[in-house]
């Protein structure tokens, strides 16, 4: 369990630890071997180290025990103090990091020592260069490796520590080390010119070629890791297929991008506070109002969030957790909150979790979870910003684990917010080279704003007949893009950049002039593609529409395949219905998240389980990802009107000749009922329809132990029997009705 400190405590704590620190550095900086200490007694002289006898007692203790190595000690206390500060610093994470100041202390130590740079010390004659730690260490270990196994042993195990305290890969550390140092001459350097120019003319030039490259404008904040740009092109198609598909431009994107600063973003206020007292009563409230129904336990753990608390109940034996997951009204009325929401058991543990709203709400900002470590991590590639959970842990996953992911909430719950700050934590991300977008927004309010973004492939979509022409352009990029997978015998899109990107001019060249002659069955990619983000806003309203089986179609056969080649669909509607969210949609898309809905049967429809239904309002969710037994709370950020628009603006500023690299016409190209069926199915349906065609009653389990198939297979067979006419409605449980016979 981990205990984050919020508010005043978190505030104090980081002050404590700062003053700790400068306390430390000043005794360490200000030591002078006639100060009085353990193996000096000067106590006849005026004592020189600044803290006072104390001071001086401590620098000689941390000087003579770990000798230059106990400068890590500040280094640990200001990290810490930072850490309280940025409302990360938790209680169970102390001992781990002791451990690992511990080692790393005893490892620079002994470095230290090895190469016994004594002559650096002011005071040779009375701290050692490693100390009695250091000393320790290479003396007990020296007759065993000498000089060259020490060397081999130290220096990597320094790298190892220093990527565990910054949680950055070497190949990270070392590229920053290098641009850091280039600069450091750059900018410090007076003569670097001067003497560079008593070099031969063609040294000079290539040095200052280097020192010209690394005075461009850096694509990130130090805090971003290094981004790779890749070039990417949509070739033109074919004139047989420009009367089908969509009209598209070449697009040759040379542009230099820089990352936006976090500063765009407003800061989350420093005097945030949980109110202890009102968590205290409503635990006991809770405990009492539970005694009362002969429920006797006690309660084990309380997590606090920014919105919501989590009591975690321990009933005794003889008590039927049943019972406890039917008392939501009661112990709502008890605790005088909004909201009660109930998981009897959490999984994994023996109590029962039980969620109560606090008086006074936090407000989640998008730059606390932007600045957290876990949302550059070099494994996620399409940061998901879900916000805060329960017990304030900011939470963010990758797209790409997911792939696809189903987004509801009524009007006002926060659906359409939590979009926005996903689209703009993507942009804090990537560029126009490794990210497009294509936005469909029926109600035209949403996301209007990111109109003329230089990530999107088309203007955002505002109708069903134009959405249509969109999906049927996305199954065609999936299918070129599998032949380039193909064409390259690698897996994913991933596998597939990190290929074209090793190849040579030489080979580019012969791959564009096979392209030349290709048609559009035979055609691939052989440059660096970008990953495709697909946002589907009311997508209940396009499932209303008439072109609602052409949608679903195509949403599924896209659900199905598209993950591997880079390309994720993100649906919102406001209430999942069935006739919304079908069984094939549903089955096809496993990552889920539900804000406040207006009944527990759309709470089971968009998560397999109730619980929507009690969610808070403004940003409270429940998200299920693939794997899941259970959902998990969170409460999502908050996105001023300012931000967007900054962070827009930034973007448009960089490209002002934009111009969309792909059109849609929503006259044209529209998909016949059946363009997206696979091609294997065509002799199954022919003997399943001669099959159905001499019964009364049909289902699709029927057809699963008729013909072995999959359940997703034959429910999708038995919507094409129905929409043909062969077979009647949906009756719930009970098998469907044949409409004709032979």
């Amino acid at each position: 369990m981990k205990t984050a400190f919020y508010g005043y405590r978190s505030d104090i704590t980081g002050l404590v630890w700062l003053a700790l620190g400068l306390f430390l550095a000043l005794s360490l900086g200000s030591y002078h071997p006639t100060d009085p200490s353990l193996n000096s007694i000067g106590f006849s002289l005026p004592i020189q180290n600044k803290c006072g006898s104390l001071g001086a007692f401590l620098s000689d203790i941390l000087y003579q025990s770990c000798g230059w190595g106990a400068w890590l000690f500040v280094w640990f206390a200001v990290k810490s103090s930072m850490q309280a500060f940025k409302r990360k610093y938790y209680l169970s994470q102390i001992g781990k990091e002791l451990i690992l100041l511990l080692i790393s202390i005893t490892t620079v130590s002994a470095l230290f020592e090895l190469h016994q740079p004594i002559h650096y010390s002011p005071f040779p004659d009375h701290i050692s260069p490693g100390g009695l730690l250091g000393n320790a260490f290479i003396q007990g270990l020296k007759p065993y490796l000498n000089f060259a196994g020490l060397m081999l042993m130290l220096w990597p195990l320094s790298f190892v520590l220093l990527t565990l305290h910054t949680k950055s890969s070497v190949s990270f550390l070392l590229i920053k080390l290098i641009t850091l140092t280039g600069e450091f001459f750059i900018y410090t350097s007076t003569s670097l010119h001067k003497n560079l120019r008593s070099l031969t003319p063609k040294i000079y030039q290539k040095i200052k070629k280097i020192i010209t490259e690394l005075k461009k404008p850096k694509p990130a904040p130090i805090l971003q890791p290094v981004l790779k740009t890749r070039k990417f092109s949509y070739s033109l198609m074919e004139d047989s297929e420009k009367e089908q598909s969509p009209s598209m431009q070449t697009l040759q994107d040379d542009t230099i991008w820089k990352l936006p600063s976090l500063d765009l973003l407003s800061s989350p206020p420093a005097n945030a506070k949980i109110n202890k007292k009102e968590i205290a009563l409503a635990a006991e409230r809770l405990k009492n109002k539970l005694n009362q129904f002969s429920i006797s336990g006690e309660i084990t753990d309380i997590h606090s969030g920014p919105v919501i608390s989590l009591f975690e109940f321990k009933p005794e034996d003889h008590v039927k957790v049943a019972r406890i997951a039917q008392m939501e009204d009661d112990l709502m009325m008890a605790l005088k909150t909004q909201s009660i929401r109930i998981m009897a058991p959490i999984p994994g543990k023996d109590v029962v979790g039980i969620e109560t709203a606090h008086s006074s709400r936090q407000i989640v900002y998008l730059k606390s979870l932007i600045e957290d470590s876990d949302f550059w991590e070099e494994s996620i590639h399409l940061p998901l910003t879900l916000g805060r959970c329960v017990d304030g842990r900011a939470g963010v996953v990758d797209l790409r684990s997911i792939p696809h992911l189903m987004v509801a909430g009524s009007t006002g719950s926060g659906k359409s917010v939590f979009i926005i700050s996903f689209l703009l934590s993507l942009l804090f991300r990537h560029t126009p080279q490794t990210l497009k977008l294509l936005l469909v927004d029926p109600k035209r309010v949403d996301l209007s704003a990111f109109e003329s973004l230089p990530h999107l492939l088309a203007a955002p979509v505002k109708d069903s007949k134009t959405a249509i022409s969109a999906l049927h352009w996305c199954l065609n990029e999936m299918d070129k893009r599998y032949r380039s997978l193909a064409r390259f015998h690698v897996r994913d899109i991933e596998e597939f950049n990190h290929h074209t990107e090793q190849m040579t001019e030489e080979e580019q060249q012969r791959h564009k002039e096979y392209m030349d002659s290709a048609d559009k069955k035979t055609d691939y990619y052989y440059v660096s593609q970008p990953y495709i983000c697909i946002v589907l806003e009311e997508f209940g309203d396009l499932m209303s529409s008439t072109e609602r089986t052409q949608i679903e179609r195509a949403v599924v056969r896209l659900a199905q395949m598209a993950r591997a080649c880079g390309m994720h669909l993100i649906l919102s509607m406001q209430s999942p219905r069935k006739d919304v969210v079908t069984g094939l949609i549903k089955t096809n898309i496993p990552g889920r998240i539900s804000f406040k809905v207006s009944s527990r049967v759309d709470s089971r429809i968009i998560l397999d389980e109730g619980g929507a239904e009690r969610l808070l309002t403004k940003g409270d969710m429940l998200y299920l990802g693939p794997g899941q037994g259970r959902a998990e709370r969170y409460h999502g950020p908050f996105v001023k009107e300012k931000e967007i628009k900054a962070i827009i603006k930034f973007w448009k500023k960089q490209n002002k000749k934009f111009t969309y690299p792909v059109s849609f016409s929503n006259n044209k190209n529209t998909l016949s009922p059946f363009k997206v069926t696979f091609d294997e199915e065509d002799q199954t349906y022919k003997d399943i329809f001669a099959y159905v065609s001499e019964l009364k009653e049909v289902s699709a389990s029927l057809l699963q132990r008729k013909y072995g198939l999959g359940y997703p297979r034959a429910a999708r067979l038995i919507d094409r029997l129905e929409e043909e006419g062969i077979i009647g409605p949906a009756k719930g449980s009970k098998p469907r009705e044949v409409l004709a016979h032979k």
